[in-house]
């Protein structure tokens, strides 16, 4: 079920990428980026966390796809 208006207002109080507010209201376990800056940033997840705590919703792992995959064993 498609859900605009929680994933605008929530997208609004991030003041980040809809795609946090999207991979949240959706319940996604992670969201891969590669966006360091804006999205996977560990100074950012903290606020993230706390905003959409604020709204009832538990934020998915944010991580690259390097993160996210581990290291191979040779």
């Amino acid at each position: 079920m498609f859900k605009p208006s929680e994933i605008l207002e929530l997208a609004e109080e991030l003041r980040a990428s809809a795609h946090i507010a999207i991979a949240t209201v959706y319940g996604c376990q992670y969201l891969l980026t590669w966006n360091c800056r804006h999205i996977a940033n560990a100074e950012l997840y903290q606020a993230i966390r706390r905003v959409v705590g604020q709204y009832g919703y538990e934020a998915p792992g944010l991580c690259t796809p390097e993160e996210l995959m581990g290291e191979e064993e040779l």
